[in-house]
């Protein structure tokens, strides 16, 4: 349906036009193939991919809000699936790990020393195999020279 307002009769004795219009029209979920009327609910939100690494599904879903008058069933979909990508530079050989923690402190106090870092194993890979990831990184650390410290305190103890 349609309206339009009248602004002004110019001539009283012609006959306005009619201010309503009406064209016949299909609800949501119908069809011109099915006379009957079935009204469909929106789509409920997507479903989690079914993959964890890769190319997936992932699906949803409506319902029927409305059966038809006459009885019949409705031919209107119900589901709808699609693929779905997460991840997509993984591989099924591939494991999910966390990112890296943060670096120990130095095992030096001194001189050269080691650090380590941390992380773990979200999932292992898809194709049972075992996981190709480190776990563990290791780099070198450099604390402040401690010979002259060590000498200045050896001679310091010696005068005493």
């Amino acid at each position: 349906m349609r309206q339009r307002m009248l602004k002004a009769q110019l001539d009283l004795s012609v006959a306005c036009p009619d201010t309503q219009d009406f064209e016949p029209c299909m609800g949501p979920g119908c069809s011109d193939d099915d006379a009957s009327t079935c009204m469909m609910s929106e789509w409920i939100m997507w479903s989690p991919c079914s993959a964890s690494c890769g190319m997936g599904m992932r699906s949803r879903e409506r319902y029927v809000k409305q059966f038809p008058e006459d009885g019949s069933m409705c031919k209107v979909p119900t589901e709808e699936t699609e693929k779905c990508i997460v991840n997509e530079e993984c591989e099924p050989s591939s494991c999910i790990v966390t990112e890296w923690g943060e670096w120990e402190e130095c095992s030096a106090t001194c001189g050269m020393g080691m650090k380590k870092r941390h992380r773990m194993i979200k999932m292992t890979p898809a194709d049972g195999s075992m996981c190709k990831a480190e776990t563990s990184e290791v780099e070198k650390c450099m604390m402040p020279e401690c010979r002259m410290y060590m000498f200045y305190s050896i001679q310091t103890s010696k005068q005493q």
